[in-house]
């Protein structure tokens, strides 16, 4: 198995709601990196998991106030992980797009 899988969950979205869940396997330790276009004046993304597929928890935050774009909070085993934009203001249409990356 490869030690570590890295996938883009928000791909330059440009409306709030829940990227694209990947499986990680047995892999715990989980970091993300968000990027954004257009100049917002505000955004929030969650790091969220599932253990059984149905029922998401929210693990971390990073928002527009943090400042750094990119995080390592969570060693956790979990069975799915995505991003979720759950705020984007202002700006000149502007895009986020995620990346997680996770380490056994």
């Amino acid at each position: 198995m490869d030690t570590e899988v890295k996938f883009t969950s928000l791909n330059a979205v440009t409306a709030t709601g829940a990227g694209i869940a990947h499986g990680v396997g047995n892999r715990t330790k989980l970091s993300y990196q968000v990027k954004t276009t257009g100049s917002p004046t505000s955004w929030s993304v969650d790091l969220e998991g599932t253990i059984d597929g149905t029922n998401w928890v929210v693990m971390d935050t990073l928002a527009s106030t943090d400042a750094t774009m990119i995080k390592t909070p969570i060693n956790a085993g979990l069975f799915l992980v995505r991003l979720n934009l759950t705020a984007l203001v202002g700006g000149t249409n502007p895009t986020v797009t995620g990346t997680v990356l996770a380490k056994a």
